[in-house]
């Protein structure tokens, strides 16, 4: 099973993750919605800037 952590697309150190252990992400009105290992969703602000699928995790460029 692969999760991915998300970063926002600043955190260039990959420091501060913004959510871990993600396995499911969607688009809804404008936002990236984030669904985690437990199927809880974190919304935010911003786009996808950028999906690694060999490390596993994604970076966001906020709003």
């Amino acid at each position: 099973m692969c999760l991915s952590t998300v970063y926002y697309s600043d955190d260039t150190e990959r420091e501060n993750p913004l959510a871990e252990d993600i396995a499911n992400v969607s688009i809804a009105d404008g936002h990236v919605v984030l669904t985690d290992l437990f199927g809880i969703d974190l919304q935010v602000d911003g786009e996808i800037d950028y999906v690694d699928l060999i490390k596993n995790y994604m970076t966001i460029k906020k709003a």
